[in-house]
């Protein structure tokens, strides 16, 4: 996972994520939590696109837990947490979901919406 920052856990499985770090607007995962924390986050950055200055909605969920919901400015990135206890070696499910999709994509075909910049428990 080149360029992504992970802390404190393991990524079993993520779906809707590329390589270059972009992402579809629906990303799922698993991950193992590698020590006992308190709370999950991600860090995502959305391109400011044909003047856009209005926030884009964006949520993170854990299991069957309501998502955290927040505003992402463009072109800054931004962190949503959920606080969850977690125990090292537990595994869990995520969902991050952002409202924004790609215009300016030049020749590429992916549905793409905003850039995973971190993930991780602390």
């Amino acid at each position: 996972m080149a360029g992504l920052k992970v802390e404190n856990l393991s990524i079993e499985d993520i779906d809707g994520w590329h390589e270059d770090g972009w992402c579809n607007r629906l990303l799922r995962g698993r991950f193992i939590a590698r020590t006992e924390a308190s709370s999950f986050y991600v860090s995502v950055w959305v391109k400011g696109e044909n003047g856009r200055t209005k926030p884009v909605i964006a949520s993170l969920s854990l299991g069957f837990g309501a998502p955290m919901i927040a505003d992402v400015q463009p072109d800054t990135p931004t962190t949503i947490q959920v606080p969850v206890p977690l125990a090292a070696g537990q595994e869990v499910s995520f969902r991050v979901f952002c409202e924004n999709q790609l215009q300016d994509k030049g020749s590429d075909a992916r549905d793409l919406s905003f850039v995973l910049l971190g993930v991780g428990v602390q």
